[in-house]
């Protein structure tokens, strides 16, 4: 392994070569006329996506600069999913846009341009921008707001954006909506009332034969992180719930021994009402879950790790909740009894969340909060084969995550819209000078412009996706816009549904802006090659 070191025009021209190329996939996927990009890994199954951060994800190039320069514009695109949720195509188009402008200029002015100080005017714009987007800004008003978001982050699916809100109208705009794959062909909404955890019965034994479910009122259930290898260990707990005739739930990492044989056997020979259930996850993931279940339903969290025998239970530590419900797959615990305990339990999870470091930890505490609190919208994605169902959840999260920006920052109008007009505002605001301006002025002027010229490109990029670009050009007044699902100008996209969110649109100016600069400015690239 050695250093290959590129200089001036031909690191340039790599750079770019992986920046277009990435860019050139990405934003194909963009707006309702955006296409599919097909994927193929090493040893996997192929797959369809108009997801363009996923896309990005999968790009990789051959030589080490033009790869990394893709590897430059993939970090935004990830970057801007992270924070928004979705935006990474526009991101990908500007930061594409800035650069490419951006070394033209140079060229043009004969290299004479100072790099840095164009990328002060870069940023410089990209703070007018911004605070353009944020006058523009407009709260969610409606339920129809809501779909209508949705339905354009999922590039023009109105069956998506009707499901979204219908999962909101469920569990409200404070509500936590989670997707996950169906067990059948069927996509449905389900509001899970109490807290469900990802692990069924541990035997069919335990259930009922018409039903195939193990459904329980108001049962006692003792939460246990840890083996339980002998039936005597529970004489405890059978005193405190089956003795007074009510039905019991072990919550337990695992049963080994004859625990469950002798329990399936007095299921069946005395009518004995008990449910089994294995702990789901691993490790601290393992023993959050059952602290949250503890305090949800008022028991107390008993772990082999203290020594605690079960001899020697009493029965406050036993929890209990109106109705159990557990099939093969997960087990549900509702209404379960307000405590103390469940309140310190969801200070202490709200506090984790101050301190998480990322995007996915967050979304994992807001989760366990809204399951402390008393429900957890649930998306299930079905669909005919593994790769519908993968191509349908990438769509409905990254909608479902457009949607959850809007209901936290607002939404301006959409379709490229927004940038496109706060282009034309700055334009007629600076004159008529501007072809002066970008020949004779300043460094930091000319990246001013640079910026200013690039944020008109996603509107650009939706109508040639949708092949409408030439009659758009042709035929264009001043309109507010143009509707690429109806194929008409319109006076007011806004009232057409027509929505982005703004922190979408924030993040994806302010991530491209950053990252463009960079690259501008970088004058020598050191990269490992293969001898």
């Amino acid at each position: 392994m050695h250093k290959e070191i590129r200089f001036g025009n031909e690191l340039e021209s790599s750079l770019l070569e992986g920046i277009n190329g990435l860019a050139k996939a990405v934003k194909s996927t963009l707006g309702p006329g955006g296409r599919n990009v097909l994927i193929r890994n090493h040893g996997s199954i192929p797959f369809l996506t108009k997801d363009g951060v996923t896309v990005a994800r999968n790009i990789q190039f051959k030589d080490p600069v033009k790869h990394a320069g893709a590897e430059l514009i993939r970090n935004v695109s990830v970057k801007t999913n992270e924070v928004a949720g979705d935006g990474t195509t526009t991101a990908t188009i500007l930061s594409q846009s800035i650069i490419q402008k951006g070394f033209e200029a140079y060229k043009s002015h004969d290299g004479l341009l100072n790099m840095v100080q164009v990328k002060e005017g870069i940023m410089e714009a990209m703070k007018v921008v911004m605070d353009k987007i944020g006058e523009r800004a407009m709260d969610i008003s409606s339920q129809e707001d809501l779909i209508n978001v949705a339905t354009i982050s999922a590039n023009g699916d109105s069956k998506i954006g009707e499901l979204i809100g219908k999962a909101y109208d469920k569990v409200g705009k404070e509500g936590i909506i989670s997707v996950e794959k169906s067990i059948t062909e069927k996509t449905n909404v389900e509001l899970v009332d109490g807290m469900r955890i990802d692990s069924g019965y541990l035997s069919h034994y335990f259930t009922s034969a018409a039903t195939k479910k193990c459904e329980l009122n108001k049962p006692k259930v003792l939460v246990y992180s840890g083996e339980i290898s002998s039936t005597r260990s529970l004489e405890g707990v059978f005193k405190y719930s089956l003795g007074k005739g009510a039905p019991l739930v072990i919550v337990a990492d695992d049963f080994s021994g004859n625990v469950v044989p002798e329990l399936i056997a007095n299921k069946i020979e005395a009518g004995l009402r008990i449910c089994l259930i294995k702990s789901p996850r691993f490790g601290e993931r393992r023993v959050d879950l059952m602290k949250d279940l503890a305090a949800v339903i008022g028991a107390k969290h008993i772990s082999a790790e203290t020594n605690f025998n079960l001899r020697n239970i009493s029965e406050t530590d036993l929890g209990t909740c109106d109705t159990f419900t557990s099939t093969f797959h997960h087990t549900t615990f509702t209404g379960g009894p307000s405590t103390p305990r469940l309140e310190k339990r969801i200070n202490e999870v709200k506090f984790d969340l101050e301190s998480a470091e990322n995007n996915y930890e967050k979304e994992q505490f807001d989760k366990r909060i809204a399951a402390l609190q008393g429900g957890i919208g649930v998306i299930y994605v079905g669909g005919h084969t593994e790769l519908e169902v993968e191509e349908a959840k990438y769509r409905i999260e990254d909608a479902l995550n457009a949607t959850k920006s809007a209901l936290e920052k607002g939404v301006v109008a959409g379709g490229g819209i927004t940038l496109r007009d706060i282009q034309k505002e700055i334009v007629t605001e600076m004159g008529d000078n501007i072809a002066e301006l970008m020949k004779h002025s300043s460094s930091n002027a000319v990246g001013f412009m640079i910026l200013v010229d690039a944020i008109g490109t996603p509107f650009k990029t939706i109508l040639e996706n949708a092949g409408m670009l030439e009659a758009v050009n042709k035929d264009y007044k001043e309109l507010s816009g143009y509707n690429v699902r109806t194929k008409k100008f319109t006076e007011n996209v806004v009232k057409d549904g027509i929505l982005d969110p703004a922190k979408v649109t924030l993040e994806a100016v302010h991530n491209a802006a950053s990252i463009s600069g960079m690259v501008l400015t970088t004058s020598c690239a050191m990269v490992d090659t293969d001898e």
